[in-house]
C-alpha cells in the first residue's frame, strides 16, 4: 500500500524529507512515502477471452513494425502499451513497472538494497553521515561516523551537487566499489568500501527519556522484516523494564499487509477484526486475529498508536485494527485516507504489474479511501505545522506576491512571532525575519530567500518542531492513563 507522492509534504509529516535525508541503495534514495503494497497471498486472476478489444492493438502494432521509418524497440512498444493501460486506470496505485523500475519495487518490498548502509543529510552543500551507519553494513565495517563529510565520490568533488545526484554515484550493485573521500575534523582521507545487500530496519525501539517504563517504538514501514523486529523491539524493551508502549506510525506510508496483521494480531484477542476486503464484485472477506498470525505472542501492556496526515495504508489498517478491536487509543492528526489493496504480479521478463484489487475497511466497515481515519485523541498544532517545502527554483524578495509567498510567510511564522501566517505578501516584517536567519547562520544578509536562505529558514523550523514534539507529549499522556 501506498499513499501517492507529494512534492510539498507539510514539515509535521515528512520532517525527514526537508533535511535530505537518504539510503544509499541499489534501488535510489529511499523515501518513506514510496513504499509498495502487495497481498499476503495472490489471487488466481481470471482470464477471459478478449480478442476482439485487442484487435485495434494488435492492428496498431503490426502496423508500426511494418510500416515505420526509424528504428524500433518491440520491447519498449509492448511496455508502452501496458504501461498506457494502467495510466488509462486513472489510478495512482495501479501501474506497470519493468526494468530497474521492477527491480527497486521489489527491493522497496523486500526491505532490502543493495549499497553501502549509510545514511546522509546535505549540509552546508555537502553530503554528510547523518546516522549511525547500520550494523554489518559496508559503512559500518569501514568505521564511517555520525558527522564524516563526504567531498569527492570516485574522485569527483559533491560540493554544489543534489543529495540525490550524489547518491546516485554512491549507490550500485553488490559486489561493485566505490570509493569515498571523507573529512573528519581536520582530517582528509579516502576509504574504498564494496557494497553489498543491505537488510533496511523499519522498527526502532527506545525508553522515553522522563520516564524508563514506556518503551516508544517507531514503525517506519511494513516491508518483510517488520513483524519479526517489531516483537524484537517488543521483547527487548520489556527487559528493560517497559511496561507500556507508544507505537509511533506517523509518516509511515505503508507496506505489506501480512506483516500488519500479523502485527495488529498481536494486541487484539483471537477472532477480533483486524481488517476485512470487498473486492469489484462486492463479495467480502474478513481478516481476524489469531495464534496462526502471531503464532501467541500477545501485546497485553497499555499502548497508544500515534498517527498524523502521512500515516497510509498499512499504518491506517494498524490504527484502526487497535482502536476499533481492541479499544487502544490513537492520537494524532486524521491519516492519509488510503483505502485500497493493490496486488504485484510478476510477469515474464523482469516486469512487474502493480493493480487495485479490492477496498479495504476498518472492523467496524468504514471505508475510510480519501477520508482519513480519525484518532481518538486529536492533537490541535499550530498553522505552521502543515507549511510546506520553500520552492528552490525561485528566489524571493520584497514586493513578491502569490501562494508561494503565502508558504514562506507560514514557515517563518513557526520562527518568528512578528511575521502574518497567512500573508501572501513578501512584507518588510517578511525581510526582517529572513534578516535574522541570514545573520545568525552567517549568510549573506540581504532579506532576499535564495537556496541557501530557504534551507536554513527550514531547519530552524525543523528544530523547533523536534524539540517540542506535541503529539508524542500528548501519547505519552494517555499511555500512563492506562497504568
Amino acid at each position: 500500500m501506498n499513499n501517492k507522492h507529494n512534492n510539498g509534504i507539510p514539515y509535521s509529516r515528512h520532517i525527514i524529507s526537508l533535511i535530505c535525508v537518504a539510503i544509499i541503495a541499489g534501488g535510489g534514495a529511499y523515501q518513506l512515502n514510496e513504499i509498495k503494497h502487495e497481498r499476503a497471498e495472490l489471487r488466481e486472476v481470471n482470464r477471459y477471452p478478449h480478442s476482439s478489444d485487442l484487435e485495434k492493438i494488435n492492428s496498431t502494432y503490426e502496423t508500426i513494425v511494418s510500416d515505420y521509418v526509424g528504428d524500433i524497440d518491440k520491447k519498449a512498444l509492448i511496455d508502452g502499451a501496458i504501461k498506457g493501460m494502467t495510466t488509462a486506470l486513472d489510478d495512482p496505485y495501479s501501474d506497470y513497472f519493468s526494468g530497474d523500475d521492477a527491480d527497486s519495487l521489489n527491493a522497496t518490498i523486500d526491505g532490502s538494497f543493495e549499497g553501502i548502509g549509510a545514511t546522509m543529510s546535505l549540509e552546508n552543500e555537502q553530503p554528510v553521515i547523518a546516522e549511525k551507519p547500520m550494523k554489518n553494513s559496508p559503512a559500518e565495517n569501514a568505521d564511517l561516523k555520525i558527522g564524516d563529510i563526504v567531498t569527492k565520490v570516485d574522485g569527483k568533488e559533491t560540493k554544489g551537487r543534489s543529495l540525490d545526484e550524489v547518491v546516485e554515484t554512491i549507490k550500485g550493485k553488490k559486489g561493485t566499489d566505490v570509493t569515498l573521500t571523507i573529512l573528519r575534523g581536520d582530517e582528509s582521507f579516502d576509504v574504498t568500501l564494496t557494497r553489498d545487500e543491505i537488510a533496511l530496519e523499519t522498527v526502532k525501539g527506545t525508553l522515553d527519556e522522563t520516564d524508563k517504563t514506556v518503551g516508544n517504538i517507531i514503525v517506519k514501514s511494513f516491508t518483510k522484516h517488520t513483524a519479526d523486529e517489531f516483537k524484537e523491539a517488543i521483547e527487548s524493551l520489556r527487559k528493560e523494564g517497559a511496561t507500556s508502549f507508544i507505537v509511533d506510525v506517523r509518516n509511515n506510508p505503508g507496506g505489506l499487509l501480512d506483516q500488519v496483521a500479523t502485527m495488529a494480531s498481536m494486541f487484539l484477542k483471537n477472532g477480533k477484526t483486524i481488517v476485512s476486503f470487498e473486492d469489484k464484485d462486492e463479495n467480502k472477506q474478513e481478516l481476524v486475529a489469531g495464534k496462526e498470525l502471531d503464532g501467541g505472542f500477545k501485546i497485553k501492556e497499555p499502548t497508544v498508536v500515534l498517527v498524523n496526515g502521512s500515516s497510509a495504508s498499512a499504518s491506517e489498517i494498524f490504527a484502526a485494527a487497535l482502536n476499533e478491536s481492541a479499544k487502544i487509543p490513537v492520537v494524532g492528526s486524521k491519516t492519509f485516507g488510503k483505502g485500497t489493496v493493490q496486488t504485484v504480479n510478476s510477469l515474464e521478463n523482469n516486469t512487474d504489474l502493480k493493480l487495485t484489487t479490492s477496498k479495504w475497511l476498518t472492523p467496524k466497515g468504514e471505508w475510510i479511501h480519501e477520508k482519513g481515519f480519525e484518532p481518538s485523541v486529536k492533537v490541535e498544532l499550530p498553522a505552521f505545522y502543515e507549511s510546506k517545502s520553500i520552492d528552490r527554483n525561485e528566489t524571493y524578495e520584497e514586493g513578491a506576491k502569490g501562494t508561494a509567498i503565502q508558504n514562506l510567510n507560514l514557515v517563518l511564522s513557526g520562527i518568528d512571532d512578528s511575521v502574518t501566517a497567512d500573508s501572501d505578501t513578501y512584507t518588510v516584517d517578511t525581510i526582517a525575519a529572513v534578516k535574522k536567519v541570514q545573520e545568525s547562520e552567517k549568510l549573506s544578509v540581504t532579506g532576499i530567500v535564495d537556496e541557501a536562505t530557504a534551507s536554513a529558514i527550514e531547519l530552524k523550523l525543523i528544530a523547533k518542531i523536534t524539540a517540542k514534539d506535541l503529539p508524542y507529549e500528548k501519547a505519552l499522556e494517555e499511555v500512563k492513563k492506562g497504568k
